[in-house]
């Protein structure tokens, strides 16, 4: 299903309407170029469970961020760092996202070898995000 976005708000819309696709627990691979608005997307996620947008930051460095509130855990990993070698960060998911009220966001996933290994584990999205020659942001969802 396509989106679009020219704003803020409007990506605040679309990551609700996103939201209520998802069963939990889930596992959302993001996709797109740096810059893109990946991380935007999931402070939008944040902010429309009374998660405060200020406190959700990129996760290049920390790999990963966890934020909670009472009805969900979201989970943020960021995996643009990472060699072949680093992935021990998969069993490490594995652990985050057996949470039954969690909701795992990955950026750059495909650097994983076969995220279908997953499918075990937790239901599988994939969010792709591309800005168009008008700055419009096209949100793409799919199940997996």
């Amino acid at each position: 299903m396509l989106y679009k976005a020219r704003n803020l708000e409007e990506l605040d819309q679309v990551a609700k309407l996103i939201s209520s696709k998802f069963k939990k627990p889930a596992i959302v691979f993001l996709k797109g170029n740096l810059g893109v608005g990946k991380t935007a997307f999931v402070k939008s996620f944040c902010k429309n469970h009374q998660i405060s947008e200020r406190t959700v930051k990129s996760p290049t460095f920390s790999l990963i961020n966890i934020y909670k509130k009472d009805h969900i855990q979201i989970n943020h990993l960021d995996l643009y760092r990472l060699t072949k070698s680093d992935l021990y960060i998969e069993e490490e998911l594995k652990e985050i996202a057996l949470k039954p009220n969690a909701i795992s966001f990955i950026e750059w996933g495909e650097r994983m070898d076969n995220v279908e290994k997953f499918k075990n584990v937790a239901n599988l999205y994939k969010i792709t995000i591309t800005n168009n020659q008008d700055n419009i942001r096209n949100i793409t969802f799919q199940e997996l």
